[in-house]
Order: C-alpha cells, then sequence, then structure tokens
C-alpha cells in the first residue's frame, strides 16, 4: 500500500512519535484490519478524508465482515437489559467503537436506527438519557428492569452523540447542559461525582465526596469534537483531576478504581478503566498530553 505520497508521510516524524520506542506507523498502515488501516491514514499520518487513499479505506471497512457483524449484533435499546458498563454488549460501548473506528452515521441504517433508539429515552426534566436497567428491590430481594441513569450511562452516552455528529440536536444540547451542570470541584479536583441514579436511589461504591474517573474518561473522549466555545472552563482541570489520579495512586481509590496490575494492561477496545482508556481520552488535548502524569 506503501505510495510515494505514503512513503513521504511515513518519513515525517510528528512530535508525539518521540513518546514511543519505535514508529509503528508503517506497521499498522500494513494492516489486514480495515480498521486499523483507516485511522492510521487519517490520525496517525494526517491524510485528509478527501484523499483517494483514504475513500479506498473507508469503503474497505464498510464492507468488512468484522465491521458487519457488530453492526448486525448491536444490542436492542428497547429490549437489552443492561447488565453491566464495561460490557461488551452495552450498546453505548458499542457505538463508540465503530465511531472511535470512523463509521460514520449516515452511511449505516443498523447504527442509525440505533442512536434513534437510544435518543427515544430521555428524561424530560433533567435532560439525563436513560438505560433500561437491572435494579434491585430490598422489600421482595428481587431484581427488575427499569428506565434509569446512572451518570455513566449519561456521560457515556452524550459524548457517543456528539463523535456520531449530532452535537447540535435539540436533545444532546441538553444533555450537555446536564454534563457541564453537575461539574464540580470534588476531593480530587474538578470532576463528577457518582450521583444517585435517576429513578433509582443508588450509587456506586465510594465516599460521596470524590470524583469518578470513568466518568471523566467517558466525557473526554466524546468532548473533544465540541466548539471551545461550548467547553466547560474547567474541561482541561477535569483532566488533570483524572491523571491525578495515577499520581496519589497509593493513597486514594476513587470509586474502588485501582491502579495495581490489571490497570496498567491496556486491554482494547477501551470499554472501562485501564491504562489505554485514559492515555486515549486525554490524547485528544494537547495540554493535557504535555502534563507529567501523562508523559509517565
Amino acid at each position: 500500500m506503501e505510495s510515494g505520497e505514503l512513503k513521504k508521510k511515513l518519513s515525517e516524524s510528528p512530535e508525539w512519535l518521540r513518546l514511543l520506542p519505535e514508529d509503528p506507523r508503517s506497521f499498522l498502515v500494513n494492516s489486514k484490519e480495515s480498521f486499523t488501516v483507516y485511522k492510521t491514514l487519517i490520525d496517525l499520518l494526517d491524510i485528509e478524508d478527501v484523499h483517494p487513499l483514504v475513500i479506498d479505506a473507508y469503503r474497505e471497512m464498510l464492507k468488512d465482515p468484522i465491521v458487519n457483524w457488530l453492526l448486525d449484533n448491536l444490542s436492542d435499546w428497547e429490549k437489552d437489559i443492561v447488565t453491566g458498563h464495561n460490557k461488551a454488549d452495552y450498546l453505548p460501548n458499542q457505538l463508540w467503537l465503530l465511531l472511535d473506528w470512523g463509521i460514520k452515521i449516515e452511511d449505516d441504517i443498523r447504527m442509525k436506527n440505533a442512536i434513534e433508539k437510544i435518543l427515544a429515552h430521555q428524561d424530560e426534566e433533567t435532560g439525563q438519557f436513560l438505560a433500561f436497567s437491572r435494579v434491585y428491590d430490598r422489600k421482595t430481594n428481587e431484581k427488575y428492569p427499569k428506565w434509569i441513569s446512572a451518570l455513566c450511562d449519561h456521560h457515556l452516552i452524550t459524548s457517543v452523540l456528539i463523535l456520531a455528529g449530532l452535537k447540535d440536536h435539540p436533545q444532546v444540547k441538553r444533555g450537555i447542559s446536564r454534563v457541564n451542570d453537575l461539574l464540580t470541584e470534588t476531593a480530587q479536583g474538578y470532576g463528577w461525582y457518582c450521583k444517585p441514579w435517576l429513578n433509582h436511589n443508588r450509587r456506586g461504591p465510594g465516599r460521596v465526596n470524590d470524583a469518578c474517573p470513568m466518568i471523566i474518561v467517558d466525557i473526554l473522549r466524546g468532548y473533544w469534537r465540541l466548539d471551545e466555545s461550548d467547553l466547560p472552563l474547567q474541561l482541561i482541570e477535569t483532566g488533570k483531576t483524572l491523571l491525578n489520579c495515577w499520581i496519589k495512586r497509593a493513597n486514594e481509590k476513587p470509586y474502588m478504581f485501582g491502579h495495581g496490575k490489571k490497570f496498567r494492561l491496556p486491554r482494547a477496545p477501551f470499554f472501562w478503566y485501564n491504562i489505554g482508556t485514559v492515555l486515549d481520552a486525554c490524547s485528544h488535548y494537547p495540554s493535557l498530553i504535555r502534563t507529567k502524569p501523562f508523559q509517565e
């Protein structure tokens, strides 16, 4: 695949390359995975999406059996009960992965239909997006499905909708306002608490004044696509809070998110909290890349 123009691009040395022990771009651009090739062209080699190489790579990705298997097996937001925010069958995770690969919702009806189902469930009063989850009834000692919402539902859903190109959609704007309104100063710095779930009085395990690292990750992964004028003033500070969780790992474990052996193994796809997820979320912000915690 290495044309003359591509070889020229590969000869360039962007600043981020100095962070790595060796240059992975030639290996990646010759991958058998269509989505790896496409993302390498546009993200690592900075080739415009109107370039013939990129157009061809995108077409190959739309035909890729792996991509189409995932699109054919998207969870049904109306019927499938959420069993965990870290699960591969959690629809926002599935959509995030497809969007991260570069699939556009206007190019696939399956993806568009899935997003429309998510938009159909939003709390009218708060603007918080809902998820069909199983909740525990202490009176009957039984679990039953209910439309509720933790912030790790709402924040990830909001980011996914932004990545899907829907930042100007009225419902998404309400979702963004909800995110911004809940941004506060926590025990670790600016971030978001794990508030009791909407429509169900429960929250994650941890001290009430702690920041939830995963919620910060969810927002950073989508907010880089917003206009600067739409960003909360403390957004970069939330990224610093996230990175400082690593620096203070010996003394703090906010909401039971540890930083031991499991955290240090970057497990793709980055659905849940590990070093790869944190670096991926922060990598969209140059001011965070330059910080000491990110460099470490």
